[in-house]
């Protein structure tokens, strides 16, 4: 079991080094979005412990070791994936800064979070075997903290003192391993609106004020993208919107599986309850590819595989998932085309949904 008062003694010595360097570490990354695959050894932007290295590609932490990012997040929607070997824990912290942080341990079967060192939630969570990759997604919205493990919701609770925006940092608690990868933090701060007076041009009382001309094509000059999160990589196919309510939106990822946005894309949230990792090196990849909307009942979606040749069907708008892909050829060269959606086969007989051929 965690011995939680050498940690915290051990953490409070951390966070006064890390804070020590916040007021001159270069700020890299503030506010937007940010994304890091530790593909590079030499961690530009990080400030860590000695003993936290890139090795094959993830982020390689051990005997309470750590790495920080500095940054301004405050409303945040963090995604990462780490494990752990060992007695100890998972340390995920966000809004690090002067006036403290907030820290996930996740370590055998808990889940705490503390807020400057000081426990504020606590949940009991299925054991996390050694070495088995979990997928953490945090949503931190002013006073409200969420988070979900694998896709399931782990821990939810409410600070009405919220810490201002901050850093990230990634950590291990005690005499134990643990590695990160695929970290994805992306602001959901509402832009401030500029001083009117700071854009418009000065004009004479005595000129006209000039006239705008009007763009032939507003589409083309006027709509701008705005990142607002998502999977955190792979290689997306589907974007499809549920007919009867525009705000509620699913995209297909090949690491993370289904993610949907029921407030028009503003956030999003991986949804793949029955859809079991399956692919990839280690094997903790949802590899969806493909996805529709049934245009007669959008509660009905169905969803591809690329490479490993399933096809899952859901009744409930994307919330939970069933396999449905008896008849589907299990060798790589029949299932290839999976890939590009379940339109490509054939349901026989008519609305039975139990067995498919060419």
């Amino acid at each position: 079991m965690i011995n939680k008062l050498r940690f915290e003694k051990k953490w409070v010595v951390l966070i006064l080094s890390i804070l020590i360097t916040l007021a001159t570490f270069s700020v890299h990354a503030q506010q937007g979005s940010f994304t890091e695959t530790f593909d590079d050894p030499t961690l530009p932007g990080w400030e860590h412990s000695p003993n936290a290295d890139v090795v094959d590609g993830v982020l390689r932490i051990d005997l309470s070791g750590y790495a920080l990012h500095s940054g301004e997040w405050g409303d945040l929607n963090l995604r990462v994936r780490a494990n752990l070997v060992g007695e100890g824990a998972v340390v995920v912290s966000y809004r690090v800064g002067e006036a403290g942080e907030y820290a996930i341990h996740i370590s055998g079967d808990e889940i705490t979070l503390y807020k400057s060192g000081e426990p504020i939630a606590h949940e009991t969570i299925e054991p996390v075997p050694p070495r088995e990759w979990i997928f953490m997604e945090v949503f931190a919205l002013g006073e409200h903290h969420e988070i979900l493990l694998n896709g399931q919701l782990a821990l939810v609770t409410f600070d009405p003192d919220p810490l201002p925006p901050g850093g990230v940092a990634l950590a291990i608690q005690g005499e134990a391993m643990g590695e990160f990868d695929d970290l994805f933090v992306v602001s959901l701060d509402k832009e401030q609106p500029e001083e009117e007076n700071e854009q418009a041009e000065t004009v004479s009382p005595e000129e006209p004020a000039p006239t705008q001309e009007t763009s032939e094509d507003p589409s083309s000059t006027d709509l701008t993208w705005v990142r607002t999160g998502g999977p955190p990589g792979g290689i997306g196919y589907d974007i499809r919107y549920k007919f009867d309510d525009p705000n509620t939106w699913y995209v297909t990822d090949n690491f993370a599986g289904v993610h949907i946005s029921t407030d028009n894309g503003l956030t999003w949230m991986p949804s793949n309850t029955g859809i079991p990792r399956q692919y990839g090196p280690s094997s903790d990849w949802r590899p969806i590819f493909s996805l529709t909307v049934d245009p007669h009942d959008s509660d009905i979606i169905w969803v591809g595989t690329d490479k490993t040749g399933h096809i899952y069907k859901s009744i409930d708008g994307g919330r939970t998932w069933t396999q449905k892909d008896s008849g589907v050829s299990q060798t790589t060269s029949e299932y290839e085309m999976l890939t590009f959606g379940v339109s490509l086969l054939i349901q026989t007989p008519p609305m039975s949904f139990t067995r498919w051929v060419r």
